[in-house]
């Protein structure tokens, strides 16, 4: 029945010229909403990176304040070069231990890399990405005191400046 209305349609008026065209409005309005659907999923993406790194970022503000609290301030200086993620709960979205000598080629996601005391992020789309990609460290702030450096607090570091969708972050302290 369908399938007959159709025929009846292409040939009362219906010309193939319309049906071409109609075909090519719906093609062209397809690949808009699929363009558009990638990008908000690389919004999801960064917008998860950044809650993960703002996790980490009080994590150690949380382990400081502990510390301090606990009257155990020279532990600080130990935090410096750590794996934030060991301080949050087992699970953490994206998280996937230890990185591998090529952990660009293998895997997206977090890692951490034990011999420069870094954690690293590889996005799974980088279609709007620009700059190297995003890398954090826990480091200290120190004074000096009597010709000393004396911790004052733990930071969660970005080391490199990147833009992702048009968002630019300037490589310093993470705020989010």
């Amino acid at each position: 029945m369908i399938f007959g209305q159709s025929a009846r349609l292409l040939c009362n008026g219906f010309s193939r010229l319309e049906l071409l065209v109609s075909l090519a409005v719906v093609a062209i309005i397809g690949g808009v909403l699929l363009e558009r659907l990638t990008y908000y999923q690389e919004t999801a993406e960064r917008i998860q990176m950044e809650a993960v790194a703002r996790s980490l970022a009080a994590a150690l503000q949380i382990r400081q304040a502990e510390l301090i609290f606990a009257g155990r301030d020279g532990e600080i200086a130990a935090l410096e070069g750590s794996n934030p993620f060991l301080l949050l709960q087992p699970g953490t979205p994206g998280y996937n231990g230890e990185c591998g000598q090529d952990y660009l080629y293998l895997s997206t996601g977090w890692c951490f890399d034990p011999r420069q005391g870094e954690i690293r992020f590889t996005p799974r789309m980088q279609r709007f990405f620009q700059g190297p990609l995003p890398v954090f460290k826990v480091s200290q702030a120190y004074t000096v005191e009597n010709g000393g450096k004396v911790p004052i607090r733990v930071m969660f570091k970005l080391l490199y400046s990147y833009e992702w969708l048009s968002v630019p972050r300037a490589a310093g302290r993470w705020t989010g």
